[in-house]
């Protein structure tokens, strides 16, 4: 009889315990399910985002295409006058470092990475970049600064259009070597590292937080460019910062909204 009245006791309390577990269990799942929703809710807004500056961009006519295509200076030019205008045109840049793997520690290791010096027709000559720890760049320039970044008219069309093949001495390309730096919040050239990177690549303000991106600059040591047959030609830092800009491009000045 004692047993009986221990189980019938049991018993209730599992009945009157059940509920409020199944009530917490469904309000879980409809909490998973609401969180879930804005989730999809945000990628959604996203996508427009970027579909909306995609569309912006097709409008005002900025791209590779219409960037490549403007008139270069010719090769008896200035030679910091064809070297300023290769960057100005340049979206990327092949970037070489001294490699921190560990299955290649010292060797030379050359990357990818989007560039700016600003806008179209009006830039600095600075490369800036925006860069995230997990990539090799970043974590190559942890231990040593040292770079190179190499940069070239058939990155567009223009040298497409006149039938020369990348290695032909005519298509011109510049080579700058220096010291990468952090570009931070109270640097007197951080608004022109954000403006410059954001405005020539809007995406990249929407990069997730935890990859931890933070602005850089290359600290240019050394430039050398090949845009004629006779070998490369060495053009002083001082003298390509100093080029006057209404020499230096023809091109109309662009601006992109960011988003």
């Amino acid at each position: 009889m004692a047993c009986l009245r221990l189980f019938l006791l049991g018993l209730s309390i599992f009945l009157v315990v059940t509920p409020s577990i199944g009530d917490k269990s469904s309000s879980e799942s409809h909490w998973r399910a609401d969180e879930h929703e804005w989730r999809e809710f945000e990628e959604f807004r996203e996508w427009k985002r970027l579909k909306i500056w995609e569309r912006q961009n097709r409008n005002e006519g900025v791209g590779e295409e219409s960037i490549s295509l403007a008139g270069a200076p010719s090769p008896d030019e200035n030679p910091a006058v064809m070297a300023r205008f290769i960057v100005n045109q340049a979206n990327w840049s092949s970037v070489a470092t001294i490699s921190s793997r560990k299955d290649i520690p010292s060797f030379p290791f050359a990357g990818v990475i989007s560039v700016s010096d600003g806008t179209v027709g009006n830039g600095s000559g600075i490369p800036y970049m925006y860069l995230t720890p997990l990539d090799f760049t970043a974590q190559d320039i942890a231990r040593d600064h040292r770079a190179t970044l190499m940069m070239t008219l058939a990155q567009g069309s223009w040298c497409k259009q006149k039938s020369m093949d990348p290695m032909d001495p005519r298509c011109a390309r510049v080579g700058l070597s220096g010291k990468i730096e952090k570009v931070i919040p109270g640097d007197l050239d951080y608004d022109s590292a954000r403006d410059a990177v954001f405005g020539r690549h809007p995406w990249l303000s929407h990069m997730p937080k935890n990859h931890h991106f933070f602005f850089a600059k290359l600290n240019i040591l050394s430039i050398a460019m090949l845009d004629a047959f006779g070998g490369p030609k060495y053009i002083p830092v001082k003298e390509y910062l100093n080029v006057n800009k209404h020499i230096a491009w023809r091109m109309p000045h662009r601006s992109v909204t960011l988003i």
